[in-house]
């Protein structure tokens, strides 16, 4: 991964290795609730240049192909893009988006497009 980092997929597969059992559904729901009631992270600015970075990367590729043709990209995806790392962070009852939990939304984004692609075929 980028500087030692391990892909989000990879972490999945290893915490679905040992976690056989769905959490209690209280705790769950105790978790989520405290985390709505006080968790709102602010984004930092190394998230947001890697939110920034992937997006334009997105919409101007830098190998001057025409995205046009195949996923409309605009600025509610990277709206949306914001949003999935405050709520990855707020999953981890952070104060703060970090990088990691850019990067985790950026694979996640890029495994989506790829699917679409793979459906369009």
């Amino acid at each position: 991964g980028e500087g030692g980092r391990v892909s989000l997929s990879n972490r999945l597969r290893w915490v679905a290795g040992f976690q056989r059992e769905p959490l209690p559904a209280d705790l769950v729901r105790d978790y989520i609730s405290y985390a709505r009631e006080y968790c709102r992270p602010k984004m930092t600015q190394e998230a947001a240049t890697v939110l920034k970075d992937y997006f334009m990367n997105l919409r101007y590729p830098p190998d001057g192909t025409n995205r046009g043709d195949c996923v409309p990209i605009t600025t509610r995806q990277l709206e949306a893009l914001i949003r999935l790392s405050q709520a990855r962070a707020k999953a981890c009852l952070r104060d703060f988006v970090l990088k990691e939990d850019a990067e985790d939304v950026k694979e996640l984004m890029m495994e989506s497009v790829n699917q679409v692609h793979m459906d369009e075929q």
